[in-house]
């Protein structure tokens, strides 16, 4: 669903790839690993160290992890606008599903509970 969500969010914005670093973002779509997150139309996103191989040779936008540094963005050589990923992802992650929800009400009687504890 969140993949489904993002691509739309893609098109509306005309950008063709998301390359996120281990981030927020890159957890948001569900990176694990150290590498870059790559995410495609039609396609599962791709944990991968290089992501230039993987942004089609024809894309006109790319989203970029707005924590990108400067080599990283030189060593992909891409021939294409780049734009904070942020812009295509913020108003995505401003939306919580009822597990996400659910999990912070934990996380707040979880803290509730410590805090109760303390002497």
């Amino acid at each position: 669903m969140r993949e489904q969500l993002v691509r739309q969010a893609m098109a509306a914005a005309g950008v063709d790839a998301l390359v996120l670093r281990p981030s927020p973002d890159h957890r948001f779509l569900g990176g694990t690993g150290e590498s870059f997150l790559v995410v495609l139309q039609g396609r599962p996103p791709v944990e991968t160290s290089d992501p230039a191989s993987l942004v089609p040779r024809g894309a006109r936008r790319v989203g970029v992890d707005d924590e990108m540094r400067v080599a990283e963005l030189f060593a992909m050589r891409i021939d294409a606008e780049l734009i904070p990923a942020s812009a295509v992802l913020r108003p995505l992650r401003l939306r919580k599903s009822s597990e996400e929800v659910e999990a912070v009400a934990r996380a707040a009687r979880a803290a509730d509970a410590v805090l109760a504890a303390r002497p």
